[in-house]
């Protein structure tokens, strides 16, 4: 693969010479309708062709598939151009924004495009559309400002995606920087995320991403990474009057890849090899591209589960379970107790007495001081509020892995395969309800952020770059803030709400579950699953 990106870079830089290349990647597989196993299979060459079955070798478990059908699949493809703003890009933005516009102009109409920003901060510069014209637009009106948030930035990207485009959808991420992610000093990393978060995040949602790499001091490690990784390509290049050249030739590649449906009988029997690794090897015009992709057969744990259900019996509480499974008391806690998030600390901003008697750079290096304290503490309060989570999920995944374990073993007997089976179920539930508070607290922490940010950006047009001071400006930011937390309270209340159904019906006593108190270990502890004690989040009455 690294061979493949260097050659890449090589090609799209116009270095001397003509270099074909052929590659093959299967993106996804579907197992549910076994012993009729289907994958989606994308690939590239310089030439348009056809793929046809005499041109494919398709193998499960080394053992060669005979007769497989190829039918080809025209898909809507979501998009998402995500712009370095940063400051050090400032120089070069007029060719960033060129070479940002060449890609539009050309894929705009077959594809949706959004346009997202970032510095310290993540915007949404344009919505997903195919008009050009209003596309081009917002690109135009893109300032730089602040540090390199990259790796937020790519995460929050793939969560648009995953949001916006249908699971059948095409997704891609085309990434423009010039640097590393770094606060607006450079002395340390700006994103809350870890890179292997970003490409977990990326391979876990089926998207594509690539990176375009400007000047000698990049993260070549991570958009490199990414990009082999989720089936992209990461390209380089020196100096920006190349950006628009490389742009026009990565929406050359992007209109030949194409797209073909998989289909065969698997030769294995369900019951052997749960795991199995499908690979297919391309040939074609001299050249051989190979992919490779496991799956796994339906599982034990679901027809468990649908057994468990229609059994006459009534199944076990969770107190029944707890006490059945001999938890330990730290994972009971994790399990049954209230969900408490660890309250913001004030975020202190600027005044305008604070400029007061200031030259102009002063107030800037004000400003560039405020905003580096400003992005350390909304972190540190979300970070804070992530470690909590963090710390259950991390017991949930144990517990996941541990009693998978049990339901897959041989010799399990029926009845308490049911029982493994109906916990199981309730791990996944429980597991639910703690990603959704920790995507509420996520979005709650952008919105804290930018709102700050926009107090400061607000200081830095009117005491450094001369604009009028208008005190109604925190009024409307302060009102806007609002508006969005309230908005994004709408949203996840009822998400919430009907999870913590669910774990009522199924698995709750029938009186009203009370909130959990401390148990004597081995003793049994009452599921409480009332609405977690967030600061936005008010009662369903």
């Amino acid at each position: 693969m690294k061979r493949i990106l260097l050659l890449l870079i090589m090609v799209m830089t116009a270095a001397s010479g003509y270099t074909a290349e052929l590659t093959a990647r299967l993106t996804h597989i579907d197992a549910s309708g076994f012993p009729v196993i289907e994958a989606m299979l994308r690939v590239y060459h310089d030439k348009p062709f056809d793929l046809t079955n005499d041109l494919l070798a398709v193998e499960e478990n080394a053992t060669a598939i005979a007769e497989f059908k190829l039918s080809p699949q025209d898909f809507t493809h979501y998009l998402i151009l995500v712009v370095d703003r940063s400051s050090s890009i400032e120089s070069a933005m007029p060719d960033v924004k060129k070479a940002a516009a060449v890609l539009v102009k050309s894929l705009a109409g077959p594809v949706n495009i959004s346009i997202m920003s970032f510095g310290s901060d993540i915007d949404t510069d344009h919505n997903f559309s195919t008009d050009k014209k209003s596309l081009i637009g917002s690109i135009a009106k893109i300032r730089p400002w602040g540090g390199t948030a990259l790796f937020d930035a790519l995460y929050e990207a793939c969560e648009e995606l995953n949001t916006k485009a249908g699971i059948n959808d095409l997704k891609t991420i085309v990434c423009l920087t010039d640097g590393q992610d770094s606060t607006p000093s450079g002395q340390h990393r700006l994103s809350r995320h870890e890179p292997h978060e970003v490409t977990k995040s990326a391979l876990d949602k089926n998207i594509r991403v690539i990176t375009l790499g400007l000047g000698n001091d990049i993260d070549t490690e991570f958009l490199g990474g990414i990009a082999s990784e989720t089936g992209g390509w990461y390209l380089q290049t020196a100096t920006s009057d190349q950006l628009s050249d490389l742009c026009d030739k990565l929406s050359t590649r992007l209109k030949l890849k194409k797209h073909y449906r998989l289909s065969y009988n698997s030769p294995i029997p369900a019951s052997e090899q749960p795991s199995r690794v499908l690979k297919v090897t391309l040939k074609h015009a001299g050249l051989e591209a190979e992919s490779n992709r496991q799956y796994h057969t339906p599982t034990r744990v679901k027809a468990l589960a649908i057994a468990a259900a229609a059994e006459q019996e009534k199944p076990l509480s969770i107190d029944e379970m707890l006490d059945h499974f001999k938890l330990e008391r730290d994972d009971r806690s994790h399990l049954v107790s209230r969900i408490r998030l660890p309250a913001n600390q004030p975020v202190h901003g600027l005044s305008l007495a604070s400029f007061q008697g200031l030259s102009a750079a002063d107030c800037r290096n004000l400003i560039n001081q405020a905003h580096q304290l400003a992005a350390e503490k909304h972190q540190q309060n979300f970070a804070a509020r992530k470690r909590y989570l963090d710390d259950h999920l991390s017991s949930i995944d144990r517990l996941l892995k541990t009693f998978y374990a049990k339901a897959e073993a041989p010799r399990i007997r029926e009845a308490e395969s049911q029982k493994v089976a109906r916990f199981i179920e309730f791990l996944n539930l429980r597991r639910q309800e703690i990603e959704l508070l920790g995507k509420r607290a996520y979005e709650e922490y952008l919105i804290e952020f930018k709102s700050s940010l926009a107090e400061l950006e607000y200081f830095e047009k009117t005491q450094v770059g001369g604009e009028k001071f208008d005190e109604a400006f925190f009024v409307g930011n302060t009102a806007s803030r609002i508006q969005a937390l309230q908005e994004l309270e709408n949203r996840f209340v009822e998400e919430i709400a009907a999870n913590q159904q669910k774990l009522r019906e199924k698995f709750a006593a029938e009186e009203p579950a009370k909130p959990a108190q401390t148990a004597p270990s081995g003793a049994s502890s009452s599921l409480d699953i009332s609405l977690p004690d967030l600061p936005e989040i008010k009662t369903l009455d």
